[in-house]
């Protein structure tokens, strides 16, 4: 048996080809632990037995419905969750805040692009404290320095979780969901002229969706209340799991 990450890549379905050639009692376990987007395609593409993973495992419910829904042999998906998953509980008195979060990918060109929008944010009609949290990836002392430089004090730069924060702003990445879970309210980032990267896509009718900061400044400005509805809550409840150890260790019988 033969475990490895499955991220849709043309080289793991040359691998998997390789090793069935080499010994076609062999069986491969693809996992596929990421988010899914609306335009996502290749790692729900069947290219016949020959260059398909034998198994898929799950990090959650919506990518295993997703192989699914694309013919996928239900019987050959097992969700067995995440090791870093985190269980996280609603957070009291968080509508009555004024934080927003910055909440980037591991892309310099992304997090700069959301420090234009920060920038272009008045500070005369917007009573808001902007944070900007980085991709493990980006967090560095170069990076930082940058972005001081950049906007100067109108953007704090976190390292912890702890905080609460009324609103979240998001592209791509992931880590919007730990933040929903908490209870702030998405706001998703869109580019001109790009395709939607949401990763929650699937109930894109529950995130509110910004050009600029025009869009933000009507948004919170508005008389309409908004906030979270328990659609949201249980999508992202279910979008990642908690690693399920049986699960994991059937499969080695």
């Amino acid at each position: 048996k033969i475990f490895m990450s499955y991220e849709g890549y043309s080289w793991e379905k040359m691998l998997i080809y390789q090793i069935k050639k080499f010994n076609s009692e062999i069986k491969t376990y693809g996992y596929f632990f990421s988010i899914i987007t609306k335009y996502q395609n290749s790692p729900f593409v069947k290219y016949g037995e020959n260059f398909d993973f034998d198994y898929i495992l799950t990090s959650g419910n919506p990518q295993k419905k997703k192989f699914i829904n694309r013919k996928f042999k239900k019987e050959k998906i097992t969700l067995i969750g995440k090791e870093f998953y985190k269980e996280i509980k609603l957070s009291k008195n968080i509508l009555s805040n004024k934080k927003c979060l910055i909440l980037p990918e591991a892309f310099k060109e992304e997090i700069f692009f959301m420090l234009d929008f920060v920038k272009n944010c008045s500070d005369e009609k917007l009573d808001i404290e902007f944070y900007i949290k980085l991709h493990p990836l980006m967090n560095n002392k170069k990076i930082k320095e940058k972005i001081f430089n950049y906007v100067g004090s109108k953007i704090k730069i976190i390292n912890t979780e702890n905080t609460n924060f009324r609103f979240t702003i998001f592209r791509g990445t992931s880590a919007i969901v730990d933040y929903i879970k908490k209870g702030s309210q998405p706001i998703y980032l869109k580019k001109k002229n790009e395709a939607d990267l949401n990763p929650l896509y699937k109930i894109s009718n529950e995130i509110k969706y910004i050009a600029n900061s025009k869009d933000f400044e009507k948004l919170i400005k508005s008389k309409k209340v908004f906030s979270q509805t328990p659609q949201l809550q249980k999508y992202c409840k279910n979008y990642f799991h908690k690693l399920n150890k049986r699960n994991l260790l059937n499969l080695f019988k």
